[in-house]
């Protein structure tokens, strides 16, 4: 269907937001938060709707190639053939069947071919039915590929990831670590939210936010953390608006921490927006200190200001600077450098529902090579003595070991520093310098950290 679905036609249920935010998606290239926020601007739906329409769509998004696995087995047609809005209005229906199951099947069924009937040709409607009816029926079954003879396919299939991508974390990880991160990817992340220090520490964050209703437990990695029972009211009660909490993931937690701060020094974040990790190094040095949050993107920087004076911080300084030629400004001035640099982000698909499908196997030597002039820069930027955390959130190779190998091959002058309280819980290789976290491995984000010091 070449022309907009007049999505007007519809009810207005959950069901029908879901699709207009698949077509946002599929057909006009919009990311998934950016289609559900478009959708939901004209229908302006009441929250119950919203809720379950960003189920069912990002649902839908994530498990897509299984979904289409089995409507194909179930159609007899492969999905290219089959018209764009019947094929995004069988995979919510079938998303429901498989994964919601909170509804009758003939309800699904039923709401399906009243979509099909307003939106698509005549006859959609009766293929749409004859479809949904098969997949519904009881005992039907869309035969998985065999998992023994082709491991990596079967996994693709069922837990619903690229090819390319399976096949290189079966590869690097073995293949219980690529099926827990596909796992991951595929459900709800963890709630981890930082206390601010300079308000409360995590003992007494967690009394209070149990006095509003908020139950939460110790975080593993970062000794901070707190991990929350669920998202509701996350970023809706007078806590964080009063700046007692960042929500941020733990792993990401680690990347400030491992720079061991003190208070006084001048403390330099290349890519900062959105500012969590610049308001982190200031929260460690009592905001006794320089914090300066550089960023590219000017609109950004709004971000790290809005975060900052949020949390009360005074020592966090958001300025307009590219990462490829900070050293430009900063030369020699900085105690410490925050380097946590643009990637691929393969380590925080779970976040994001169509990321996996933009992705492809070449990305990262492109991201790598953009990334090394970063560093190089960022590294000119230390004083002798001064240490830098590189950083990522994903799994790549190029992007991780072969970056911190590739640097240090350029700067003699500078050497790994070993992540001890890391090697303690058995995340870092004793002695390396860096950690690779897998998502769904280790209880957080898929995350590479390593800790460099330039030499006296």
């Amino acid at each position: 269907m070449d022309r907009k679905p007049q999505f007007e036609r519809l009810e207005g249920t959950s069901r029908d937001l879901a699709l207009e935010v698949l077509y946002y998606c599929n057909r006009e290239g919009m990311f998934a938060h950016r289609a559900l926020e478009t959708a939901a601007m004209r229908s302006r739906p009441p929250a119950s709707v919203r809720k379950s329409a960003t189920e069912m769509a990002f649902g839908a998004i994530r498990r897509m190639l299984t979904l289409d696995y089995a409507i194909e087995k179930a159609s007899g047609r492969a999905m290219g053939e089959i018209d764009p809005i019947l094929a995004d209005i069988l995979r919510i229906a079938s998303y429901q069947f498989s994964y919601m199951r909170s509804e009758a099947g003939y309800a699904v069924v039923d709401s399906a071919v009243e979509q099909a009937k307003r939106l698509s040709h005549k006859g959609a409607s009766g293929f749409v039915n004859a479809v949904l009816r098969k997949m519904s029926a009881p005992g039907f079954t869309a035969p998985l590929p065999d998992r023994e003879g082709d491991p990596a396919h079967w996994l693709s299939v069922s837990e619903s990831h690229p090819r390319w991508m399976v096949d290189d974390w079966i590869a690097r990880f073995g293949f219980d670590n690529a099926y827990a991160m596909c796992r991951y990817d595929n459900d709800v992340p963890p709630a981890s939210v930082r206390p601010n220090p300079m308000k409360a520490e995590a003992s007494g964050l967690a009394s209070m936010l149990l006095e509003i209703g908020i139950e939460s437990e110790p975080g593993r990695l970062s000794a901070s953390a707190l991990v929350l029972k669920s998202w509701d009211r996350v970023t809706s009660n007078p806590l964080f608006t009063g700046g007692y909490y960042s929500v941020q993931d733990q792993a990401s937690m680690l990347v400030a921490e491992a720079l061991g701060l003190m208070p006084g020094e001048t403390v330099l974040d290349i890519c900062s927006a959105p500012g969590g990790k610049a308001c982190h190094a200031a929260e460690i040095m009592g905001d006794e200190g320089r914090v300066i949050a550089a960023d590219a993107n000017a609109k950004r920087l709004r971000l790290v200001k809005e975060n900052a004076r949020r949390l009360g911080l005074k020592s966090v300084e958001a300025v307009v600077s590219d990462a490829a030629c900070v050293h430009e400004a900063y030369e020699g001035t900085a105690d410490a450098v925050i380097a946590d640099l643009p990637c691929s982000g393969l380590g925080v698909l779970a976040r994001r529902p169509d990321a996996r499908w933009r992705k492809d196997a070449h990305q990262a030597r492109s991201l790598a090579e953009a990334g090394a002039s970063m560093l190089d820069s960022a590294a000119r930027c230390l004083k002798k003595g001064g240490r830098m955390v590189f950083s990522t959130c994903t799994v790549t190779a190029e992007e991780n070991e072969a970056q911190l190998k590739g640097f240090l091959e350029r700067h003699p002058d500078f050497g790994a520093v070993p992540l001890e309280r890391l090697e303690g819980l058995g995340i870092s290789m004793p002695g390396s310098g860096y950690a690779q976290l897998l998502q769904g491995v280790h209880g957080s984000d898929g995350f590479f950290i390593s800790l460099i010091s330039r030499r006296l």
